[in-house]
């Protein structure tokens, strides 16, 4: 069974949930509220560009196996690279 694609719409009702996320952290700044309660709210934006970042590699995924059928191209290299890319912005976190 082929999985369909995530929907452009579901992507962007994610991001615009992160966007206002971001803009409640820039007023907590603004508003001197304490680091514990910022440090909560990165963590939330933290989840959830993981969980969109998640969505957009199991799309690459799907649509890579749907070309790879269509024109016997590499597909476990594709994945391997966008794997490889997805694990490297998750390993720069800790700078």
């Amino acid at each position: 069974m082929v999985k369909k694609p995530i929907s452009k719409e579901v992507l962007n009702t994610r991001l615009n949930r992160i966007e206002g996320q971001i803009r409640g952290l820039q007023k907590m700044i603004d508003a001197d509220k304490d680091c514990e309660s910022i440090l909560v709210q990165l963590t939330a934006i933290r989840g959830g560009i993981e969980s969109v970042g998640s969505l957009v590699l199991k799309n690459y995924m799907t649509l890579c196996m749907k070309r790879s059928a269509a024109s016997d191209t590499d597909s476990v290299e594709a994945m391997s690279k966008a794997i490889s890319i997805w694990m490297k912005s998750r390993s720069n976190t800790g700078s």
